[in-house]
Protein backbone atom coordinates (compact mmCIF):
# COMPACT_ATOMS: atom_id res chain seq x y z
CA UNK A 1 0.00 0.00 0.00
CA UNK A 2 1.34 3.32 -0.81
CA UNK A 3 2.18 5.75 1.84
CA UNK A 4 0.67 8.83 1.68
CA UNK A 5 2.77 12.22 0.81
CA UNK A 6 3.89 13.63 4.45
CA UNK A 7 5.75 16.75 2.86
CA UNK A 8 2.93 19.60 3.18
CA UNK A 9 2.19 17.90 7.40
CA UNK A 10 6.26 18.66 6.98
CA UNK A 11 6.07 22.50 5.39
CA UNK A 12 3.41 23.50 7.83
CA UNK A 13 4.92 22.15 10.78
CA UNK A 14 8.06 24.40 9.99
CA UNK A 15 6.48 27.87 10.08
CA UNK A 16 6.16 29.77 13.13
CA UNK A 17 3.42 31.18 15.10
CA UNK A 18 3.58 34.67 12.90
CA UNK A 19 4.39 32.56 9.55
CA UNK A 20 1.08 30.60 9.70
CA UNK A 21 -0.85 33.96 10.95
CA UNK A 22 0.39 35.65 7.89
CA UNK A 23 -0.32 32.65 5.57
CA UNK A 24 -4.27 32.82 7.21
CA UNK A 25 -4.63 36.35 6.24
CA UNK A 26 -3.16 35.42 2.58
CA UNK A 27 -5.01 32.12 1.93
CA UNK A 28 -8.27 33.36 0.19
CA UNK A 29 -9.99 30.67 0.66
CA UNK A 30 -11.66 28.83 3.88
CA UNK A 31 -11.83 25.67 2.32
CA UNK A 32 -7.07 25.76 2.08
CA UNK A 33 -7.74 27.26 6.05
CA UNK A 34 -9.46 24.78 6.87
CA UNK A 35 -7.39 22.02 5.46
CA UNK A 36 -4.31 23.92 6.94
CA UNK A 37 -6.20 24.24 10.18
CA UNK A 38 -6.47 20.20 10.35
CA UNK A 39 -3.01 19.06 9.50
CA UNK A 40 -1.35 21.85 11.79
CA UNK A 41 -3.71 20.17 14.92
CA UNK A 42 -1.86 16.72 14.01
CA UNK A 43 0.33 15.35 16.77
CA UNK A 44 3.59 13.13 15.83
CA UNK A 45 3.81 11.70 12.45
CA UNK A 46 1.23 12.82 9.48
CA UNK A 47 -1.98 10.35 9.51
CA UNK A 48 -4.44 11.08 6.28
CA UNK A 49 -6.64 8.79 7.40
CA UNK A 50 -7.14 11.45 10.69
CA UNK A 51 -7.09 14.07 7.63
CA UNK A 52 -10.16 12.82 6.03
CA UNK A 53 -12.49 11.41 9.09
CA UNK A 54 -11.68 15.32 10.56
CA UNK A 55 -12.50 16.46 6.29
CA UNK A 56 -15.87 14.37 7.00
CA UNK A 57 -17.22 15.82 3.56
CA UNK A 58 -17.09 13.77 0.76
CA UNK A 59 -16.11 15.66 -1.74
CA UNK A 60 -13.47 17.43 0.02
CA UNK A 61 -11.70 14.03 0.88
CA UNK A 62 -12.40 13.11 -2.69
CA UNK A 63 -10.11 15.87 -3.74
CA UNK A 64 -7.64 15.72 -1.14
CA UNK A 65 -4.62 15.42 -3.09
CA UNK A 66 -5.34 18.62 -5.23
CA UNK A 67 -5.88 20.35 -2.36
CA UNK A 68 -3.33 19.54 -0.54
CA UNK A 69 -0.82 20.50 -3.89
CA UNK A 70 -3.03 23.76 -4.25
CA UNK A 71 -2.88 24.53 -0.67
CA UNK A 72 1.48 23.89 -0.68
CA UNK A 73 1.79 26.15 -3.50
CA UNK A 74 -0.49 29.11 -1.55
CA UNK A 75 1.79 28.43 1.34
CA UNK A 76 4.97 28.77 -0.45
CA UNK A 77 3.46 31.90 -1.97
CA UNK A 78 2.70 33.67 1.03
CA UNK A 79 6.01 33.03 2.59
CA UNK A 80 7.75 34.61 -0.33
CA UNK A 81 5.67 37.43 0.37
CA UNK A 82 5.97 37.34 3.61
CA UNK A 83 9.69 37.06 3.87
CA UNK A 84 10.37 38.92 0.69
CA UNK A 85 12.15 42.04 2.74
CA UNK A 86 14.60 39.63 4.45
CA UNK A 87 16.42 38.32 1.92
CA UNK A 88 18.29 39.91 -0.83
CA UNK A 89 17.88 37.39 -3.26
CA UNK A 90 14.29 37.79 -3.39
CA UNK A 91 14.47 41.27 -3.61
CA UNK A 92 16.90 40.91 -6.60
CA UNK A 93 14.18 38.76 -8.61
CA UNK A 94 11.52 40.66 -7.97
CA UNK A 95 14.11 43.95 -9.52
CA UNK A 96 15.46 41.85 -12.23
CA UNK A 97 11.06 41.31 -13.17
CA UNK A 98 11.02 45.31 -13.29
CA UNK A 99 13.97 45.67 -15.59
CA UNK A 100 12.51 43.31 -18.01
CA UNK A 101 9.17 44.64 -18.29
CA UNK A 102 11.10 48.31 -18.62
CA UNK A 103 13.35 46.73 -21.40
CA UNK A 104 10.14 44.96 -22.94
CA UNK A 105 8.63 48.70 -22.77
CA UNK A 106 11.77 50.46 -24.48
CA UNK A 107 11.86 52.40 -20.47
CA UNK A 108 15.87 52.09 -20.91
CA UNK A 109 16.73 54.87 -18.23
CA UNK A 110 14.45 53.87 -15.76
CA UNK A 111 15.86 50.15 -16.09
CA UNK A 112 19.20 51.42 -15.89
CA UNK A 113 18.66 53.12 -12.98
CA UNK A 114 17.13 50.05 -11.46
CA UNK A 115 19.86 48.06 -12.59
CA UNK A 116 22.78 50.05 -10.90
CA UNK A 117 20.99 50.51 -7.83
CA UNK A 118 20.06 46.40 -7.55
CA UNK A 119 23.80 45.82 -8.57
CA UNK A 120 25.42 47.43 -5.49
CA UNK A 121 22.83 45.16 -3.28
CA UNK A 122 23.78 42.06 -5.92
CA UNK A 123 27.62 42.76 -5.15
CA UNK A 124 27.52 43.36 -1.39
CA UNK A 125 25.34 40.10 -1.03
CA UNK A 126 27.95 38.17 -3.63
CA UNK A 127 24.88 36.70 -5.20
CA UNK A 128 27.29 36.43 -8.47
CA UNK A 129 24.60 34.96 -10.82
CA UNK A 130 22.01 37.59 -10.16
CA UNK A 131 25.10 39.83 -10.44
CA UNK A 132 25.93 38.54 -13.51
CA UNK A 133 22.57 38.85 -15.21
CA UNK A 134 21.88 42.41 -13.76
CA UNK A 135 24.99 42.89 -16.05
CA UNK A 136 24.16 41.49 -18.79
CA UNK A 137 20.93 43.68 -18.80
CA UNK A 138 22.93 46.53 -18.52
CA UNK A 139 25.23 45.89 -21.37
CA UNK A 140 21.79 44.84 -23.25
CA UNK A 141 20.48 48.26 -22.69
CA UNK A 142 23.64 50.30 -23.36
CA UNK A 143 23.96 48.42 -26.66
CA UNK A 144 20.17 49.00 -27.72
CA UNK A 145 20.44 52.68 -26.43
CA UNK A 146 23.51 53.00 -28.92
CA UNK A 147 25.26 55.11 -26.97
CA UNK A 148 28.94 55.04 -28.10
CA UNK A 149 30.59 56.61 -25.14
CA UNK A 150 28.49 53.93 -22.93
CA UNK A 151 28.84 51.26 -24.90
CA UNK A 152 32.94 51.64 -24.93
CA UNK A 153 32.57 52.32 -20.85
CA UNK A 154 31.44 48.67 -20.58
CA UNK A 155 33.64 47.25 -23.21
CA UNK A 156 36.19 49.21 -21.03
CA UNK A 157 34.67 47.76 -17.58
CA UNK A 158 32.13 45.87 -17.49
CA UNK A 159 32.95 42.93 -19.14
CA UNK A 160 35.93 42.81 -16.85
CA UNK A 161 33.41 43.36 -13.95
CA UNK A 162 31.84 40.18 -15.11
CA UNK A 163 34.64 38.25 -15.22
CA UNK A 164 35.68 39.42 -11.87
CA UNK A 165 32.39 38.20 -10.82
CA UNK A 166 32.78 34.75 -12.95
CA UNK A 167 36.10 33.87 -11.17
CA UNK A 168 35.00 34.52 -7.96
CA UNK A 169 31.57 32.63 -8.18
CA UNK A 170 33.88 30.15 -9.61
CA UNK A 171 36.55 30.14 -6.82
CA UNK A 172 33.72 30.19 -4.18
CA UNK A 173 31.97 26.87 -6.00
CA UNK A 174 35.85 25.23 -6.01
CA UNK A 175 35.93 25.60 -2.08
CA UNK A 176 32.68 24.37 -1.91
CA UNK A 177 33.50 21.74 -3.89
CA UNK A 178 36.45 20.13 -1.14
CA UNK A 179 34.01 20.74 1.49
CA UNK A 180 31.64 19.29 0.05
CA UNK A 181 34.07 16.40 -0.43
CA UNK A 182 34.31 16.05 3.24
CA UNK A 183 30.55 14.74 3.90
CA UNK A 184 30.61 11.84 3.03
CA UNK A 185 34.10 11.11 4.92
CA UNK A 186 32.11 12.42 8.09
CA UNK A 187 29.15 10.72 7.78
CA UNK A 188 30.31 7.53 7.88
CA UNK A 189 33.54 8.85 10.38
CA UNK A 190 33.43 5.18 12.64
CA UNK A 191 34.45 6.30 16.44
CA UNK A 192 37.32 3.86 15.70
CA UNK A 193 39.54 5.70 12.35
CA UNK A 194 40.88 3.15 9.96
CA UNK A 195 43.69 4.26 7.47
CA UNK A 196 41.85 4.82 4.46
CA UNK A 197 40.03 7.53 6.26
CA UNK A 198 43.05 9.20 7.36
CA UNK A 199 44.30 9.16 4.16
CA UNK A 200 41.27 10.50 2.09
CA UNK A 201 41.28 13.39 4.95
CA UNK A 202 44.63 14.12 4.08
CA UNK A 203 44.44 14.09 0.73
CA UNK A 204 41.60 17.00 0.83
CA UNK A 205 43.92 18.98 3.07
CA UNK A 206 46.56 18.86 0.53
CA UNK A 207 45.05 20.67 -2.49
CA UNK A 208 46.59 23.20 -3.67
CA UNK A 209 43.39 25.88 -3.08
CA UNK A 210 44.45 25.81 0.50
CA UNK A 211 47.91 26.52 0.84
CA UNK A 212 47.38 30.12 -0.81
CA UNK A 213 44.89 31.68 1.20
CA UNK A 214 44.23 35.49 1.06
CA UNK A 215 40.98 36.42 2.92
CA UNK A 216 41.28 39.84 1.43
CA UNK A 217 40.65 38.72 -2.37
CA UNK A 218 38.09 36.26 -1.31
CA UNK A 219 34.99 36.03 -1.31
CA UNK A 220 33.30 35.53 1.83
CA UNK A 221 31.08 32.44 1.16
CA UNK A 222 34.76 31.17 0.01
CA UNK A 223 36.47 32.35 3.30
CA UNK A 224 33.40 30.93 4.82
CA UNK A 225 34.15 26.69 2.79
CA UNK A 226 38.07 27.33 3.37
CA UNK A 227 37.85 27.98 7.25
CA UNK A 228 35.65 25.48 7.68
CA UNK A 229 37.60 22.41 5.69
CA UNK A 230 40.85 23.48 7.38
CA UNK A 231 39.11 23.05 10.78
CA UNK A 232 37.16 20.03 10.16
CA UNK A 233 40.21 18.16 8.29
CA UNK A 234 42.83 19.21 11.26
CA UNK A 235 40.38 18.28 13.69
CA UNK A 236 40.02 14.47 11.83
CA UNK A 237 43.26 14.21 11.75
CA UNK A 238 43.38 14.75 15.27
CA UNK A 239 45.11 17.97 15.98
CA UNK A 240 42.94 19.56 17.99
CA UNK A 241 45.45 22.72 18.22
CA UNK A 242 45.31 23.32 14.87
CA UNK A 243 41.88 22.98 14.60
CA UNK A 244 40.87 25.73 17.36
CA UNK A 245 43.24 27.95 15.35
CA UNK A 246 41.18 28.25 12.28
CA UNK A 247 38.16 28.27 14.48
CA UNK A 248 38.67 31.33 16.14
CA UNK A 249 39.88 33.07 13.00
CA UNK A 250 36.90 32.25 11.43
CA UNK A 251 34.66 33.77 14.35
CA UNK A 252 36.92 36.75 14.69
CA UNK A 253 36.45 37.69 10.84
CA UNK A 254 33.07 37.39 11.31
CA UNK A 255 32.89 40.34 14.24
CA UNK A 256 35.41 42.49 12.65
CA UNK A 257 32.21 43.25 10.55
CA UNK A 258 29.67 44.71 12.76
CA UNK A 259 27.53 45.78 9.73
CA UNK A 260 26.70 42.52 8.57
CA UNK A 261 26.72 39.94 12.07
CA UNK A 262 23.08 40.10 11.80
CA UNK A 263 22.44 39.19 8.62
CA UNK A 264 25.39 36.48 9.29
CA UNK A 265 23.66 35.34 12.62
CA UNK A 266 23.41 31.96 11.58
CA UNK A 267 27.11 31.50 10.63
CA UNK A 268 28.55 33.49 13.37
CA UNK A 269 26.22 31.00 16.00
CA UNK A 270 28.01 27.86 13.84
CA UNK A 271 31.03 29.03 14.01
CA UNK A 272 31.27 29.73 18.40
CA UNK A 273 29.57 26.32 18.50
CA UNK A 274 32.45 25.13 16.60
CA UNK A 275 34.51 27.08 18.59
CA UNK A 276 33.23 26.52 21.40
CA UNK A 277 33.79 22.30 20.77
CA UNK A 278 37.66 23.12 19.98
CA UNK A 279 38.25 25.12 23.34
CA UNK A 280 36.89 22.46 25.27
CA UNK A 281 39.33 19.79 23.68
CA UNK A 282 42.41 22.26 23.91
CA UNK A 283 41.23 22.88 27.68
CA UNK A 284 40.96 26.15 27.14
CA UNK A 285 37.90 26.86 29.66
CA UNK A 286 38.33 30.64 30.40
CA UNK A 287 37.73 31.48 26.67
CA UNK A 288 35.39 28.97 26.40
CA UNK A 289 33.19 30.87 28.99
CA UNK A 290 33.55 34.08 27.30
CA UNK A 291 32.46 32.90 23.66
CA UNK A 292 29.37 31.19 25.45
CA UNK A 293 28.52 34.42 27.35
CA UNK A 294 29.49 36.50 23.79
CA UNK A 295 27.08 33.93 21.61
CA UNK A 296 24.37 34.00 24.73
CA UNK A 297 23.86 38.00 24.96
CA UNK A 298 24.31 37.93 20.99
CA UNK A 299 20.87 35.56 20.72
CA UNK A 300 19.50 37.91 23.76
CA UNK A 301 19.63 40.96 21.65
CA UNK A 302 19.18 39.35 17.71
CA UNK A 303 16.26 41.20 16.06
CA UNK A 304 12.90 39.02 15.56
CA UNK A 305 13.39 39.04 12.28
CA UNK A 306 16.70 37.42 12.40
CA UNK A 307 15.70 34.93 14.46
CA UNK A 308 14.87 32.14 12.60
CA UNK A 309 14.73 28.56 12.52
CA UNK A 310 17.61 27.62 11.49
CA UNK A 311 19.04 29.79 14.03
CA UNK A 312 17.57 28.69 16.91
CA UNK A 313 18.23 24.75 15.71
CA UNK A 314 22.10 26.08 15.70
CA UNK A 315 21.63 27.59 19.24
CA UNK A 316 19.86 24.56 20.45
CA UNK A 317 22.78 22.70 19.00
CA UNK A 318 25.75 25.14 20.59
CA UNK A 319 23.69 24.45 24.33
CA UNK A 320 24.47 20.50 23.83
CA UNK A 321 28.05 21.59 23.20
CA UNK A 322 27.69 23.64 26.69
CA UNK A 323 26.40 19.99 28.27
CA UNK A 324 29.41 18.52 26.66
CA UNK A 325 31.37 20.77 28.18
CA UNK A 326 29.97 20.55 31.49
CA UNK A 327 30.36 16.42 31.14
CA UNK A 328 34.32 17.52 31.03
CA UNK A 329 33.74 19.36 34.46
CA UNK A 330 32.02 16.78 35.92
CA UNK A 331 28.97 18.88 36.64
CA UNK A 332 26.17 16.53 35.99
CA UNK A 333 23.40 18.18 37.44
CA UNK A 334 23.88 20.79 34.90
CA UNK A 335 24.14 18.78 32.44
CA UNK A 336 20.55 17.08 32.98
CA UNK A 337 19.39 20.85 33.68
CA UNK A 338 20.68 21.95 30.16
CA UNK A 339 19.17 19.32 28.58
CA UNK A 340 15.97 19.66 30.12
CA UNK A 341 15.94 23.06 29.14
CA UNK A 342 16.86 21.76 25.47
CA UNK A 343 14.07 19.48 25.36
CA UNK A 344 11.69 22.38 25.66
CA UNK A 345 13.10 24.01 23.05
CA UNK A 346 13.15 21.33 20.97
CA UNK A 347 9.36 20.72 21.41
CA UNK A 348 8.25 24.17 19.97
CA UNK A 349 8.64 22.44 16.48
CA UNK A 350 12.20 22.59 15.90
CA UNK A 351 13.58 20.33 13.59
CA UNK A 352 17.37 19.36 14.64
CA UNK A 353 19.39 17.71 12.80
CA UNK A 354 19.85 13.36 13.35
CA UNK A 355 22.97 14.06 14.29
CA UNK A 356 22.34 17.21 16.35
CA UNK A 357 19.57 14.52 18.08
CA UNK A 358 22.20 11.63 18.82
CA UNK A 359 24.61 14.04 20.38
CA UNK A 360 21.98 15.67 23.31
CA UNK A 361 21.24 12.11 23.66
CA UNK A 362 24.58 10.45 24.15
CA UNK A 363 25.27 13.71 26.72
CA UNK A 364 22.18 13.14 28.85
CA UNK A 365 22.93 9.08 28.79
CA UNK A 366 26.39 9.71 30.41
CA UNK A 367 25.33 12.04 32.79
CA UNK A 368 22.36 9.90 34.10
CA UNK A 369 24.50 7.02 33.92
CA UNK A 370 27.57 8.93 36.24
CA UNK A 371 24.73 9.53 38.59
CA UNK A 372 23.56 5.99 38.61
CA UNK A 373 20.29 7.20 37.20
CA UNK A 374 20.33 3.74 35.37
CA UNK A 375 16.61 3.60 33.83
CA UNK A 376 17.00 7.37 32.75
CA UNK A 377 20.81 6.61 31.14
CA UNK A 378 19.01 3.85 29.55
CA UNK A 379 16.01 5.67 28.08
CA UNK A 380 18.29 8.11 26.31
CA UNK A 381 20.76 5.55 24.82
CA UNK A 382 17.50 3.78 23.41
CA UNK A 383 16.89 7.07 21.63
CA UNK A 384 20.41 6.43 19.99
CA UNK A 385 19.25 3.64 19.10
CA UNK A 386 16.15 4.38 17.40
CA UNK A 387 18.78 5.84 14.71
CA UNK A 388 19.68 2.38 13.33
CA UNK A 389 18.50 3.01 10.47
CA UNK A 390 19.56 6.81 9.24
CA UNK A 391 22.92 6.10 8.06
CA UNK A 392 24.67 8.62 10.13
CA UNK A 393 27.10 7.70 12.39
CA UNK A 394 26.40 4.37 12.49
CA UNK A 395 29.30 3.44 14.89
CA UNK A 396 27.80 5.24 17.57
CA UNK A 397 24.67 3.16 16.92
CA UNK A 398 26.55 0.33 17.25
CA UNK A 399 28.38 1.23 20.29
CA UNK A 400 25.58 2.57 22.00
CA UNK A 401 24.45 -1.15 21.35
CA UNK A 402 27.46 -2.62 23.13
CA UNK A 403 26.97 0.11 26.23
CA UNK A 404 23.24 -1.12 26.56
CA UNK A 405 24.44 -4.49 27.94
CA UNK A 406 26.70 -2.49 31.17
CA UNK A 407 23.46 -0.51 31.92
CA UNK A 408 21.14 -3.53 31.76
CA UNK A 409 23.91 -5.22 34.07
CA UNK A 410 23.67 -2.04 36.38
CA UNK A 411 19.78 -2.66 36.18
CA UNK A 412 20.09 -6.03 37.55
CA UNK A 413 18.66 -7.69 34.21
CA UNK A 414 20.92 -10.65 34.20
CA UNK A 415 18.48 -13.04 32.93
CA UNK A 416 18.29 -10.60 29.58
CA UNK A 417 22.05 -10.65 28.78
CA UNK A 418 22.91 -13.60 26.95
CA UNK A 419 20.27 -13.50 24.48
CA UNK A 420 21.27 -9.39 24.39
CA UNK A 421 24.82 -10.41 23.68
CA UNK A 422 24.14 -12.60 21.00
CA UNK A 423 21.34 -10.58 18.94
CA UNK A 424 23.67 -7.53 19.13
CA UNK A 425 26.68 -9.79 18.17
CA UNK A 426 24.80 -10.89 15.04
CA UNK A 427 23.62 -7.59 14.24
CA UNK A 428 26.90 -6.10 14.24
CA UNK A 429 28.04 -9.14 11.98
CA UNK A 430 24.84 -8.11 9.76
CA UNK A 431 25.90 -4.31 9.43
CA UNK A 432 29.39 -4.01 9.93
CA UNK A 433 30.40 -7.35 8.89
CA UNK A 434 32.86 -7.18 11.32
CA UNK A 435 33.24 -7.46 15.13
CA UNK A 436 35.97 -5.57 16.99
CA UNK A 437 38.50 -7.28 19.81
CA UNK A 438 37.20 -5.41 22.16
CA UNK A 439 33.42 -6.17 21.31
CA UNK A 440 34.17 -10.11 21.53
CA UNK A 441 35.49 -9.20 25.10
CA UNK A 442 32.62 -7.85 26.03
CA UNK A 443 30.68 -10.49 24.63
CA UNK A 444 31.96 -13.36 26.14
CA UNK A 445 31.63 -11.21 29.73
CA UNK A 446 27.77 -10.76 29.61
CA UNK A 447 27.16 -13.65 26.70
CA UNK A 448 28.08 -16.69 29.06
CA UNK A 449 30.68 -15.82 31.62
CA UNK A 450 28.99 -13.77 33.77
CA UNK A 451 26.53 -16.39 34.45
CA UNK A 452 29.01 -18.79 35.44
CA UNK A 453 30.16 -17.28 38.71
CA UNK A 454 28.84 -18.13 42.36
CA UNK A 455 30.37 -15.46 44.18
CA UNK A 456 31.72 -11.80 44.62
CA UNK A 457 35.13 -13.23 44.52
CA UNK A 458 34.82 -14.57 41.08
CA UNK A 459 32.82 -12.47 39.52
CA UNK A 460 35.76 -9.83 40.79
CA UNK A 461 38.60 -12.15 39.79
CA UNK A 462 36.63 -12.55 35.63
CA UNK A 463 36.42 -8.53 36.03
CA UNK A 464 39.87 -8.01 36.52
CA UNK A 465 40.80 -10.27 33.61
CA UNK A 466 38.57 -9.08 31.32
CA UNK A 467 40.31 -5.48 32.84
CA UNK A 468 43.73 -6.91 31.74
CA UNK A 469 42.28 -8.31 28.34
CA UNK A 470 41.04 -4.69 27.13
CA UNK A 471 44.00 -3.10 28.44
CA UNK A 472 45.86 -5.26 26.13
CA UNK A 473 43.56 -4.40 23.16
CA UNK A 474 43.69 -1.05 23.87
CA UNK A 475 47.39 -0.86 24.22
CA UNK A 476 48.20 -2.49 20.73
CA UNK A 477 45.50 -0.96 18.28
CA UNK A 478 43.61 2.01 17.67
CA UNK A 479 40.46 0.26 19.50
CA UNK A 480 41.51 2.77 22.56
CA UNK A 481 39.43 5.37 20.79
CA UNK A 482 36.11 3.83 21.68
CA UNK A 483 37.18 5.02 25.50
CA UNK A 484 36.21 8.62 24.36
CA UNK A 485 32.81 7.26 23.34
CA UNK A 486 33.03 4.82 27.00
CA UNK A 487 35.31 4.44 29.63
CA UNK A 488 34.91 0.89 30.08
CA UNK A 489 38.18 0.49 32.01
CA UNK A 490 36.68 2.82 34.90
CA UNK A 491 33.13 1.07 34.85
CA UNK A 492 35.56 -2.17 35.19
CA UNK A 493 37.23 -0.84 37.68
CA UNK A 494 34.15 0.58 39.30
CA UNK A 495 32.81 -2.82 39.77
CA UNK A 496 36.28 -4.26 41.02
CA UNK A 497 36.90 -1.91 43.39
CA UNK A 498 32.99 -0.87 44.52
CA UNK A 499 34.24 3.07 44.16
CA UNK A 500 31.48 5.19 41.92
CA UNK A 501 32.02 5.06 38.28
CA UNK A 502 32.40 9.07 38.17
CA UNK A 503 35.01 9.59 40.72
CA UNK A 504 36.89 6.69 38.87
CA UNK A 505 36.97 9.01 35.76
CA UNK A 506 37.21 12.12 37.58
CA UNK A 507 40.40 10.55 38.95
CA UNK A 508 41.63 10.01 35.20
CA UNK A 509 40.95 12.98 33.94
CA UNK A 510 43.37 14.66 36.74
CA UNK A 511 45.59 12.57 36.42
CA UNK A 512 45.82 13.00 32.40
CA UNK A 513 45.52 16.44 32.97
CA UNK A 514 48.50 16.45 35.41
CA UNK A 515 50.54 14.39 32.72
CA UNK A 516 49.85 17.11 30.14
CA UNK A 517 50.51 19.87 32.17
CA UNK A 518 53.75 18.44 33.16
CA UNK A 519 54.69 17.93 28.83
CA UNK A 520 53.95 21.14 27.97
CA UNK A 521 56.48 22.62 30.70
CA UNK A 522 59.07 20.09 29.09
Amino acid sequence: MKTSSDELFQLIRSLDSREKAYFKTQAGSDNYIKLFDIINSLNGNYDEQKVKAKLGNRTAIKNLKFNKTRLTEAILRSMEKYHSADSADMVIAKKLQQIEFLYNKALYPTALKIINKTLKSAIENESFLYTLKLLSWKSEILKTSEKTNDILSYLDKGFKEESDQINKYMNQREYYKLQYKLVPLLNTKQIISTPDHTKNIRKILSDPLLKNKRPADMSYSAVKYYYNIMAVGTRQEGDWERSNRYRKEFVLYLEADKTKLHARAHNYIMGVHNLLMSLRKVGNQKEHDLYYNKVNDFINTLPKKYKTKNIINEYIQLNIEYMNNQLDLFNYDKVISAANETEKLKKDDLQADTETHMFFYYFAFLAYFSLNKYKAALRHLNKIMDYADSGILPDFVYTSKLIALIVHFELGDTELLIGMARSTQRYLLKKRKTIHEYEKIIFELFGKKIHMQNSKTELTELLIETKQKLELIFKNTREVQVMEYFDLIAWLDSKITGRSFSDLVKEKAAVAAHQQKRIRKQ
